[in-house]
């Protein structure tokens, strides 16, 4: 996996199409000058929270669901 926005060198400029609603939303929360960094924070977070899922995925594989009930007197 590579880095999760901790270096901002080197960028590549992208396309993406968002709902408007959610345009709006950011652009009011930081203006139009955070956009860009704003969304780089959230996708940065979101490849966080999957690493983090799927090593708790693993996990589960390997010694069993985390969710389970707690047995009694344990």
């Amino acid at each position: 996996m590579t880095s999760c926005g901790d270096d901002p060198i080197p960028a590549r400029r992208v396309r993406v199409t968002m709902p408007s609603g959610l345009v709006s939303a950011v652009k009011a929360r930081v203006g139009p000058r955070g956009f860009a960094a704003y969304v780089n924070a959230a996708v940065a977070r979101q490849l966080r929270c999957d690493a983090l899922e799927e090593l708790l995925e693993g996990k589960d594989t390997e010694v069993g669901s985390t969710s389970a009930k707690p047995q009694p007197g344990v």
